[in-house]
This record gives structure tokens, C-alpha cells and sequence, in this order.
């Protein structure tokens, strides 16, 4: 089992450890992390301390030191604040661990759903999210699955098709569960100078990304965090998408293409400064530059103040998004909109649902194991939830 986890206790610390087990080869743990001598971490002994850069999913990049502890597990020494910590552990559930904030267990001991809630509920960002996790410890989930054991220890024999729908139903609120432990990733694209970086900016609230009226000025991803009716979004401004031959430029448009592929929404975004037609033309070069990507998305068309009165779409086009972002108009609904779009049923706080990718996987080897009919696994891999 692939799991991290912070073992430092919440509060203030100066430096802070999270230990990752579980890598099926320690050239893994390169995609994030590159010593100060420019070598991969097993180049280097077991136990020996490595001081060196890691990169996060958003671009930027800290000074930290990892220690290789066996071939399959890392402990990594950060800063002791909450954002180092959680940025880790989210580059961490990208390559597939089941993660979890400032606990005091250790990865040797068995990850279970208790240990994970309480773990969510440290590290709420918001109100909403907290009293989501406070309404899951009263909502039986546990119980649920008990109840699922027990009947298939009665009846082995029997037709497991209704615990198997039941299971299903319950992996299929992991589409909005994740959003509990971390932000839903809203990437902004579209063609340079369409007005990305004053929309990111008016989101946020604050000047985030730079504004300047000629294109090309994005050349890196800019995230940054906000929250939208209480669920934790990260908003990442790219450079503008087309075709180039400089190389700074050409580094950004990649690491752009990079961050739309880990997105869970594309806001591509137009420019009306040329009408219909410019926008069209738009549309189609978009298109090219993002090839057989397939994920969500939602268009935006900004400064639309600068069409005429007779080419400005309707507003109520579920699609699209009409914006003027430098005067800030249409802004709430465009916020409105990606929160929808994300988050598209709101959690009862009577239901249940799970919010790891471990508890995902559980249910689906559970899954798999009744459909070739081996109750007797089904029920000890049910029992590790």
C-alpha cells in the first residue's frame, strides 16, 4: 500500500517530517525532488541525509532534506507550516499514495478510516469542510460496511449483486469526496493576452498575476488559493497558448499543457476584442495547442463589452461565461459557475461518502474480488476500510 503522511503533531514547528512508503522504485520520488548535486536519491546510501529541491505541482519549489529509509520508503524534513506540508503530501496523492495531514502514527501501522477523518478534520480549510467531516463521524459509514461483512459471512454462497451496487454507489462519491482533503484544481487557458491573468486576478481578490497588454507576458503557471461557498479552490493562470519559437515562452506553454492534464476544469477563455468571427478563430487555434484533451471544461468569453450590439451571445448559455474582467463585471457568476461545474452535488450531511484515494481502492479490490466470487477476500479486504 502506497501511503504518506505527516508524522509531526499539529501546532507550530520549526521543521516538520512526512514519511512516504510504499514507492515501487525510488526513481518515483525524481519526479518531484532533485538533489543540490543534480543526482537521483538512489545514488545515494540508505540513511544518508540528502539536501536538495523539491518541486511542487504548481511549479514552484522549496529547499528541503529527504533521507532514503529502504528501497520502497522516504522520509522527507520540511518546513514546519501547514502549506509546505500540504503541497507535499497533495504532489505525493498525484503519483497515486493515500495521504493524510499532521497525525502521530506511522506508516508501518495500518491506515484506517477513523485515523483518516480525524486527520481530515485537523486540516480543514474551511468551516463547511470541517462540519462535513464532524457530520461523517456520526454517519455510519463504518457501520455500513460492517453490515455488508456480516452478510456476506452469513450467506457466502449467495448473489453478492446488490452489495456490489451498494459498494459502487458509495466509490462514486469520491467524485465530490476528494474536494474534502484537497482543492479542485481550476486551470485557466486560452490563447495570449485574452485577459487570463485579470480574471485569475479578480477571483483572487488580489494582483496574483502580472498585467500587461502584450502577449506573452504569463511565461510560468501562477497558482494561487481561494475558497468559493466554502469548498477549497486552486487557481492556476498559464502562460497563453500558441505556437513559438522562444524557448522561455515555448517552457511555459509546456508546463501549462502539463497543469491542464492534472485539471479539474479547463476555463478556456476568449477574447472578444475581435469579434465573433476573432473569437471562432480562437476557438479553433485552442483546439490544436490542446490536441485529445478530454477533460470538463467552460468557456469564457472576456471583454465582452467590446462586442457590438448584435454579436453578444446569450448570457444564459449553460456553456458560456460572458466577463469584463477588468471592471470585475460577471465575475460572481464566472465564480458561480466553476463551483458548480466542480462540486455538482452538494454533500448531505446525513450521507455518507468516502474522500481518499485508499478508501477508493478498497471498495473497488472489493469490488473485483465478488465478481469472481471470492466472498472470503472480498470480506478481508472490506475489513481493512
Amino acid at each position: 500500500m502506497r501511503v504518506a503522511r505527516c508524522l509531526t503533531p499539529p501546532g507550530r514547528s520549526a521543521i516538520a517530517t512526512i514519511q512516504a512508503g510504499g514507492f515501487a522504485s525510488v526513481q518515483e520520488f525524481d519526479r518531484y525532488f532533485r538533489s543540490a548535486a543534480n543526482k537521483s536519491i538512489a545514488e545515494y546510501p540508505l540513511g544518508r541525509i540528502v539536501f536538495g529541491n523539491w518541486t511542487n505541482l504548481d511549479g514552484s519549489s522549496e529547499e528541503l532534506v529527504v533521507v532514503r529509509v529502504s528501497d520502497s520508503e522516504i522520509q522527507i524534513h520540511c518546513h514546519g507550516g501547514s502549506l509546505p506540508i500540504q503541497v507535499i503530501l497533495e504532489s505525493l496523492a498525484e503519483i497515486g499514495f493515500s495521504t493524510t495531514g499532521n497525525s502521530q502514527a506511522t506508516v508501518g501501522e495500518t491506515v484506517r478510516f477513523d485515523e483518516e477523518l480525524k486527520a481530515g478534520l485537523l486540516n480543514a480549510p474551511t468551516r463547511k469542510i470541517a462540519n462535513l467531516f464532524m457530520s461523517l463521524t456520526h454517519a455510519g459509514i463504518q457501520n455500513t460496511i460492517a453490515g455488508w461483512i456480516a452478510e456476506l459471512e452469513s450467506h457466502p454462497d449467495s448473489d453478492s449483486s446488490r452489495i456490489i451496487r451498494r459498494i459502487g454507489e458509495l466509490r462514486q462519491t469520491f467524485a465530490v469526496g476528494q474536494f474534502l482533503v484537497r482543492p479542485a484544481r481550476i486551470v485557466l487557458a486560452g490563447s495570449p493576452n485574452v485577459g487570463k491573468s485579470s480574471l485569475n486576478n479578480q477571483i483572487l481578490g488580489y494582483d496574483r498575476s502580472i498585467i500587461l497588454d502584450k502577449p506573452g507576458t504569463t511565461r510560468d503557471v501562477v497558482s494561487a488559493r481561494t475558497t468559493i461557498d466554502g469548498w477549497s479552490f486552486e487557481f492556476s493562470d498559464t502562460a497563453g497558448l500558441r505556437q513559438t519559437t522562444e524557448q522561455i515562452e515555448a517552457e511555459g506553454i509546456q508546463f501549462a499543457i502539463e497543469r491542464i492534464q492534472r485539471a479539474d476544469l479547463i476555463v478556456l477563455v476568449y477574447s472578444a476584442e475581435n469579434g465573433l468571427v476573432g473569437i471562432e478563430e480562437q476557438k479553433q487555434a485552442l483546439e490544436e495547442q490542446l490536441g485529445s484533451y478530454s477533460g470538463p471544461t467552460l468557456s469564457v468569453i472576456n471583454k465582452v463589452d467590446l462586442l457590438g450590439d448584435q454579436e453578444v451571445p446569450d448570457g444564459k448559455d449553460p456553456d458560456t461565461v460572458l466577463t469584463q474582467a477588468v471592471s470585475g463585471t460577471g465575475i460572481d457568476n464566472l465564480m458561480q459557475r466553476i463551483k458548480d461545474s466542480v462540486i455538482s452535488t452538494e454533500p448531505e450531511s446525513s450521507k455518507i461518502l468516502i474522500f481518499t484515494s485508499r478508501q477508493l481502492d478498497v471498495l473497488q479490490e472489493s469490488i473485483v474480488a465478488l465478481e469472481s466470487s471470492d466472498t472470503q477476500q472480498a470480506i478481508e479486504i472490506l475489513k481493512t476500510f
